[in-house]
């Protein structure tokens, strides 16, 4: 799903004081697009499991291009499968953009070798699957009027 190592994100998120930069590689040109209803399955998973949080954690974003995207609505997803899913070890980080047409399409993996089939099948259990999961963060910018 990489094919150039080269372009990737750079999101940062502050958790409690700590403040930690991730790199995620571009996959907007894969074109992978997901039902707005995505959205509120998410929502969902952290009303109803402990084990999920969301917040407005993430302080910024820069594209592949070295632009500020901080503002756009954009939000990443850290999801630790856990001992439950041997076969996905490690944490995964996915970055997403709202569409106009409320879709979500996948802007960038933290992984490299992770394929197309790999990436859905990860997203499909951390929603279907939610009290397997050991950790999930729905993390997001803050809205501009909060600053």
């Amino acid at each position: 799903m990489v094919d150039d190592l080269s372009r990737y994100w750079n999101v940062r998120v502050k958790i409690g004081e700590n403040e930690y930069t991730y790199k995620l590689y571009d996959t907007f040109d894969k074109n992978i697009i997901l039902r707005k209803d995505f959205i509120d399955l998410i929502k969902d998973r952290v009303y109803r499991f402990d084990n999920y949080m969301a917040g407005d954690i993430i302080t910024f974003i820069i594209s592949p291009e070295g632009e500020d995207y901080s503002k756009y609505a954009i939000f990443m997803l850290m999801i630790d499968l856990g001992e439950n899913f041997p076969e996905y070890p490690g944490d995964h980080y996915f970055l997403f953009a709202l569409r106009k047409d409320g879709n979500v399409h996948l802007m960038g993996v933290a992984s490299q070798d992770l394929t197309r089939d790999e990436a859905i099948e990860i997203l499909s259990i951390a929603m279907e699957e939610a009290e397997k999961v050991n950790a999930f963060v729905f993390a997001f910018t803050k809205e501009e009027d909060e600053e």
